[in-house]
C-alpha cells in the first residue's frame, strides 16, 4: 500500500469525504491509518460496497492482501514465527511507530510552525500533505516520501517519540 499513490479514490476536500477518511484514520500516523484501511477491509470480509462507501482502492487492497500472503509463506519457509500482540500489548501502534521511524530514521524532520517542519538531516523545509491524518503538531515526524508541488509536502507520516530520536 506505501507504494501505490492513489489509496483513496477521490481527493476532494469536502465534509462528506474529510468525515469518511476520519471515521478510519488513525492520528498518530498515515502508515497506520493504511494498517487500519488494511484490517477494517479483511474485517469487513473484503467487502466492495465498503470500499466504495469510505472511497478507497479495492485493487490496492487486494495487491496488499496478496503481498501479505507472498511475506507469510516466505516467512514460513526460512522459519521466522509471526506473531502479533495487538488484543494484549497497550504498546502495539507505539511499536509499530517506532519500528517505521527505525527504517525511516534519515527523512525525519521537527517541527516549526504550523505545519511545517525541517528535516534533521538537510534542513530541507517541508510541509505536511493536507491529506494527511496526522494531527499535530508533532515535535517530530518522519515520512515516506516527499512530492513537490507549490510546496515541498511530506507524504506519509508518522509521528516520533522524541526519546526515540538521538
Amino acid at each position: 500500500m506505501l507504494s501505490v499513490k492513489n489509496t483513496y479514490k477521490i481527493f476532494e476536500q469536502n465534509d462528506l469525504n474529510q468525515n469518511l477518511v476520519r471515521k478510519i484514520s488513525h492520528f498518530d500516523s498515515d502508515h497506520l491509518t493504511l494498517l487500519n484501511v488494511y484490517n477494517l477491509w479483511r474485517i469487513k470480509k473484503k467487502s466492495k460496497p465498503w470500499v466504495d462507501k469510505y472511497l478507497l482502492n479495492y485493487k490496492l487492497l487486494e495487491a496488499a492482501e496478496k503481498l501479505k500472503i507472498k511475506l507469510a509463506h516466505l516467512f514460513d519457509k526460512i522459519g521466522v514465527k509471526v506473531k502479533s500482540n495487538f488484543i494484549y500489548d497497550s504498546t502495539y501502534f507505539s511499536n509499530i511507530r517506532k519500528t517505521i521511524f527505525k527504517g525511516f530514521f534519515l527523512q525525519t524532520a521537527s517541527h516549526l510552525h504550523q505545519n511545517i517542519y525541517k528535516t534533521l538531516i538537510d534542513n530541507h523545509m517541508i510541509t505536511l500533505h493536507p491529506y494527511s491524518t496526522l494531527q499535530g503538531p508533532c515535535k517530530y515526524i518522519c515520512f515516506n516520501n516527499l512530492l513537490l508541488s507549490t510546496k515541498l509536502y511530506t507524504c506519509l507520516n508518522s509521528k516520533v517519540d522524541k526519546n526515540w530520536v538521538n
